[in-house]
């Protein structure tokens, strides 16, 4: 960037500058030239580094906006209701055929499973009390997917429900993440914390800043993420 370029070539004149005041004042001659030059190079630098920081806020702001890049293999589609089909399952010896069925709302409420009605008072949209069936189901699920993810030599790793500003305006890929996401302030800004999302989210920024050996690799974690719900709007 030639305004971080420029400022650091100011720095290096007020430097000298500074070093002909000094050598000006020991010999009792008159530097009141050499101090109004100082005066107003260091004027010209901190523009200059306003400047740069403005740039560095914008650069940052535009790269949370990329997403992850992927595979040419990958198909491309323009909604949920024309994704390709990449493959079919369904238990050996098995037809499976979809004939009005009822949503998975409709099959929990019939089960006493969850109270959607009630969670939508207390907490709104998308709210409910798990209950019941429900909550013996939600546990089974998720020791079924850890036991699955461990016998195929994954780890399983319970992270933190908050992460670093510095982290989450990394690992979110969200522009205006702090519409998005709860947040949690203690007076200082590089200590303001985010609830996560998904467990992707702290996991993703476990070894940021880190060097790895390719001996250690492939690292493989299997997580549950406890996430807090987006705002309603």
């Amino acid at each position: 960037m030639i305004a971080r370029y420029d400022a650091s070539q100011i720095g290096s004149r007020i430097n000298a500058t500074q070093k002909e005041i000094g050598a000006k004042k020991k010999i009792k001659e008159d530097a009141t030239e050499l101090l109004k030059i100082k005066s107003d190079l260091e004027l010209q630098k901190k523009k200059l580094e306003e400047t740069v920081q403005e740039k560095d806020a914008a650069i940052a702001k535009a790269i949370r906006t990329v997403g992850n890049y992927v595979h040419d293999s990958v198909p491309v589609s323009n909604s949920e209701e024309d994704n390709a089909l990449i493959r079919r399952w369904a238990p050996g010896g098995m037809t499976v055929e979809k004939r009005e069925c009822l949503s998975h709302h409709d099959v929990m409420s019939r089960l006493d499973a969850c109270d959607f009605e009630r969670g939508a008072k207390v907490i709104g949209h998308r709210g409910n009390f798990r209950t019941g069936v429900g909550v013996k189901l939600r546990r089974a699920l998720e020791q079924y997917a850890l036991d699955f993810l461990a016998d195929r030599g994954y780890t399983e790793v319970e992270p933190p429900s908050m992460l670093l500003k510095k982290w989450m305006s990394k690992t979110a890929q969200l522009e205006q993440f702090d519409e998005e996401l709860y947040k949690v302030v203690d007076g200082e800004e590089h200590n303001e914390k985010y609830l996560i999302a998904t467990a992707e989210q702290p996991l993703s920024a476990l070894y940021a800043e880190e060097w790895l050996l390719e001996k250690q690799l492939p690292i493989k974690y299997g997580s549950i993420e406890r996430k807090a719900l987006e705002p309603t709007k």
